[in-house]
């Protein structure tokens, strides 16, 4: 994770004088922009169906919902039957709708900020969640978090990220003072890291998965 001081992002668009840098950040920002149209954009893919069951039907329901709304899917429908949420919907229009938007849809996305050994912030301590680009066009996610959440976290110089049980991203500081929590992928092309950072916003702006899913079937409509 680059570590940046108030004092830099202040001064980060004069950056942009420079032509090599201003070519990534054009690169980096098309990248953004071109997976990100289908949020809150018109969505073009399939008409399809998702079935989660669990024990905790209807606040799922609540859940998918969000989740769906900040995805962009289309003729957005969602009910309960039985122990099942049935969302059916129009996909956003990506090669891999069939798979990610189901997996996205239903994860669990548990959050832990863990630092020198110790668990320090939740899922449940994070208030917002927003995407942001730095000067090399690369994305991340600022966490707005809880001011006691913020306070634990003083001190500490590296940061983990674990979401669902796999760490994720790092954040580190040369004097231990965090003035903002940040999540920065850092994967092999700008596209991954959007994509990833797309991912753990809508994630975690609205809360975790409500109780364990505990079968989900995916299939498309006519």
């Amino acid at each position: 994770m680059r570590s940046r001081s108030p004092q830099e992002r202040k001064v980060r668009m004069f950056a942009l004088a420079t032509p090599v840098i201003l070519a990534i950040v054009i690169a980096g920002a098309a990248a953004l922009l071109g997976l990100l149209t289908f949020i809150g954009g018109r969505a073009s893919g399939e008409h399809a169906e998702i079935r989660l069951r669990s024990s905790c039907p209807d606040a799922w329901s609540e859940r998918m919902t969000q989740r769906a709304t900040d995805i962009g899917i289309g003729e957005l429908e969602v009910s309960v039957e039985g122990d099942e949420t049935v969302l059916r919907g129009i996909l956003p229009g990506l090669e891999d709708d069939l798979t990610t938007i189901p997996a996205l849809l239903t994860r669990p996305g548990e959050l832990v900020i863990a630092g020198e050994g110790e668990e320090l912030a939740y899922s449940v301590d994070v208030e917002d969640a927003w995407l942001q680009m730095d000067i090399m066009g690369h994305p991340y996610v600022i966490l707005d978090l809880q001011p006691n959440a913020m306070q634990r976290l003083q001190g500490v110089s590296t940061l983990t990220f674990e979401l669902d049980r796999e760490i994720v991203a790092m954040q580190r500081s040369d004097d231990g003072e965090i003035d903002e929590v940040e999540m920065q992928p850092e994967l092999q092309t700008v596209e991954e890291e959007v994509r990833a950072a797309t991912d753990w916003k809508i994630l975690l702006q609205h809360g975790p998965g409500p109780c364990v899913a505990e079968s989900v079937e995916t299939k498309l409509l006519q």
